[in-house]
């Protein structure tokens, strides 16, 4: 019975955790909306700029631990090695001494690869920011889909990821879900709703953002499977906090000149976006490192619905009973997707191998008439006579 349930666990818990992390995302437009509801103050360059800080300042902090640790070990190892004494047999036989080891913290990647993938992440950011001031909340919710397809077709190009009937039967299911969404607040709108001020801009805006979460997410996939989780977000903190201060410099620097006469209530709702933003990007790595990019991107669609529901129990904003189908498709398609889990380069040799050329391999019969290899003992005997 136990086993069972740890077998269910772990071919499940990855639809808890992707609704968990499905739960951070509602909980940081929550507080976005809360800072403009309830303040009047819309500065998400500031925001990311902060949570990006803070990946830097904690994981770094992880990271430079363990650098020096290591640097110790080394620093003892090579005293052994060349140490006077007892140790001294462990010079080569020339009586040359061991050279001592580069006491240096290397990275796992190159900085610019670190770089490049917070780039990605800031701009996909800001533009699906920027995407609200030029199109509507249902064409960007809508649009922002298009990551999925994108993340499918880089992990097969560059992850050589095989997906099977299912998992693109999860999908569909997924954006059907989506697509009932959009559809019942296109059907709900207020009368105030426009289609935006220049739609065609706002949606390729989107498209944009969501190419870009796209390689910002595959390219995470690829360093925390092959190279090293608290590396890679101490490094997307540093470089991100560096583009998004450059942002904010940039776009909201009028809007920070009135910082000082902010509510408390502003910095909490700032606050609470941070960390639940921390908590999905720290997650998110963690997710990574058994799960797929694909995977990660439809178990975040629910966030939309979750945001439905939160918007009704927190601001009281209308729902319609549909949601709840709504919600219930779009579940259905991240069990139907996890029911068949994509297959890397490496799985899928190996289901070739168990059930093609191995099966076909005859096995090899042996006779008293097969000569055999005769041992050096036999060889010896036979000189002998």
């Amino acid at each position: 019975m136990g086993g069972g349930c740890r077998t269910c666990w772990r071919k499940w818990h990855g639809v808890v955790l992707g609704q968990l992390l499905s739960l951070l995302l509602t909980g940081t437009g929550v507080f976005s909306e809360a800072l403009f509801r309830g303040a009047d103050v819309s500065v998400p360059g500031l925001q990311n700029f902060i949570m990006y800080a803070a990946l830097a300042t904690i994981y770094g902090a992880f990271w430079f631990r363990r650098a020096r640790r290591k640097r110790r070990e080394q620093e003892l190892a090579a005293q052994f090695r060349v140490g006077p004494g007892a140790d001294s047999r462990l010079r080569d036989v020339e009586g040359d001494t061991i050279p001592e080891q580069k006491h240096e913290a290397s990275l796992a990647a190159p900085w610019y690869v670190y770089a490049l993938i917070a780039l990605a992440d800031v701009q996909g950011n800001f533009l699906a920011v920027l995407a609200y001031r030029y199109t509507t909340i249902a064409s960007a919710t809508l649009l922002d889909c298009f990551s999925i397809p994108v993340v499918m077709v880089l992990s097969r190009l560059f992850l050589r990821v095989t997906y099977g009937r299912r998992n693109f039967a999860g999908v569909l299911m997924c954006l059907c879900g989506l697509s009932m969404v959009v559809l019942i607040d296109l059907g709900l709108g207020s009368e105030s709703e426009t289609r935006g001020s220049n739609p065609a801009l706002g949606d390729a805006l989107v498209v944009l953002a969501a190419s870009c979460y796209a390689v910002s997410n595959v390219a995470q996939e690829v360093m925390v499977k092959r190279h090293d989780r608290i590396e890679y977000l101490f490094l997307l903190g540093s470089f991100g906090c560096f583009f998004a201060g450059i942002q904010v410099a940039a776009t909201e620097h009028e809007t920070l000149s009135a910082a000082h006469t902010w509510p408390a209530k502003v910095w909490t709702f700032i606050l609470g976006y941070v960390v639940c933003l921390f908590g999905m990007y720290s997650s998110i790595s963690k997710f990574l490192e058994t799960f797929d990019a694909a995977f990660l991107n439809i178990s975040l669609l629910s966030s939309d619905v979750w945001a439905v529901f939160a918007g009704h129990l927190i601001f009281h904003d209308a729902i319609a009973p549909l949601y709840v189908l709504a919600l219930l498709v779009i579940v259905g398609g991240v069990l139907m997707y996890n029911s068949q889990m994509p297959e890397g380069p490496a799985e899928a040799r190996e289901r070739q191998y168990s059930s093609g050329a191995m099966n076909d391999l005859a096995p090899i019969e042996i006779s008293d008439e097969t000569p055999r290899a005769q041992s050096r003992f036999e060889n010896l005997a036979l000189a002998q006579s």
